[in-house]
């Protein structure tokens, strides 16, 4: 019996653990790629997620300097910027008013995220 269940258990791990891929896609920190720096941001019931930082006054939604995001068919939402070397705080601000830092970057003393830029 105790060994039905250590492998049932194994089992229900392995399933669910597979099964999270397919719910939430693994979002990378910011990172170098053709074009400039790569942001991303897991957000399936947004309607908007746009990139407010100091490389663009921190302006969003629908302003003039406001970089939007394009959203995949799985809910991440992603853009490339093109970034001159330097050191940038930024955040990501859903549905014109929710401000999150960046889960998977570096945090800041103020509360933001920053990007390194080389």
């Amino acid at each position: 019996m105790k060994r039905i269940t250590i492998l049932f258990i194994i089992i229900l791990f392995a399933t669910g653990c597979s099964l999270l891929r397919f719910v939430a896609p693994r979002t990378q920190k910011p990172h170098k790629v053709v074009g400039g720096i790569r942001f991303e941001y897991y957000a399936p019931s947004a309607k908007q997620v746009s990139l407010a930082g100091e490389f663009n006054n921190w302006e969003y939604g629908n302003s003039e300097k406001a970089i939007n995001l394009k959203k995949t068919e799985e809910g991440l939402w992603w853009i490339v910027v093109p970034l001159k070397p330097g050191r940038y705080k930024y955040k990501f601000v859903i549905d014109n008013s929710k401000w999150e830092k960046d889960p998977n970057g570096e945090d800041t003393a103020d509360g933001n995220s920053l990007v390194i830029v080389e």
